[in-house]
């Protein structure tokens, strides 16, 4: 249902990432991340992305749907979040205050 780039934003999303974020980790433009949003929205029937996110979880798109130990997700979210927040102090960006 869901290409392999959907599948990664969508897990992005889910990780708590913003479109800016996201752009910045995959190398592409904030309009291509609302363009993949776009299409994910429509193809899961959802009404925002937030909605996307929750619908692929509970379809197992998303590993929280397929029964996987808890703690070993948030452990692996923990360290995707610190390269973020690294990769984005690397290139000059900083949170919005």
């Amino acid at each position: 249902m869901f290409t392999d780039r959907q599948k990664e934003i969508l897990q992005l999303l889910a990780d708590g990432h913003t479109y800016s974020d996201i752009a910045v980790l995959l190398e592409i433009s904030q309009e291509t991340v609302k363009d993949h949003v776009g299409r994910i929205i429509s193809k899961s029937e959802a009404n925002n992305a937030t909605h996307a996110v929750y619908l692929a979880t509970l379809s197992g798109v998303l590993p929280f749907g397929k029964n996987v130990d808890a703690a070993a997700v948030i452990a692996e979210n923990a360290a995707r979040i610190q390269q973020t927040l690294e990769t984005i102090q690397g290139k000059g960006l900083s949170r919005r205050g």
